[in-house]
Order: structure tokens, then C-alpha cells, then sequence
């Protein structure tokens, strides 16, 4: 069984990426008041990417929609 999956990139063309690759990688985002784009940006990440929100004072629901759509995602309130 091997540990490294084929993946296509327009950058780099083929390139095989190792099996815990993504459970490796923290992605931190700093946001405010971003709830018409906030989901789709969370679903384009890859689900075993640790998450960590920066939310800026958000006053719309922001902040809902990422905890409906990432449970556990780590948030920090500035």
C-alpha cells in the first residue's frame, strides 16, 4: 500500500503528496464580516487541515456558519 497519492497541480503539474500531508498543515484566517464568501472558502480546504479563525469583531454570522461547517475549529475573537 503506498503512502503518497497522485495529485495534479497547474503549477507544478503531477506530484505525489504523502498521506498525512494535510494532517499536518495548520491554515489560520483572519476575518471580519465575511459570511457570503466564508463558506466556500472553508469548503475548499481539505477536511484534515487544522483550522484556525482570527475573527476581527464580525457582526454578521460569520461566525455561525464556520462552527455549522468546521465543529471544533479553533476561533480567536480580537
Amino acid at each position: 500500500m503506498s503512502i503518497f497519492h497522485e495529485s495534479s497541480s497547474p503549477l507544478l503539474g503531477t506530484v505525489l503528496i504523502h498521506e498525512n500531508f494535510w494532517s499536518r498543515i495548520t491554515v489560520v484566517t483572519v476575518t471580519h464580516n465575511s459570511s457570503e464568501v466564508i463558506g466556500e472558502y472553508i469548503r475548499s480546504l481539505d477536511a484534515d487541515a487544522k483550522l484556525i479563525i482570527v475573527d476581527n469583531a464580525s457582526t454578521d454570522n460569520t461566525l455561525e456558519i464556520i462552527r455549522a461547517l468546521r465543529p471544533g475549529t479553533t476561533i480567536v475573537k480580537n
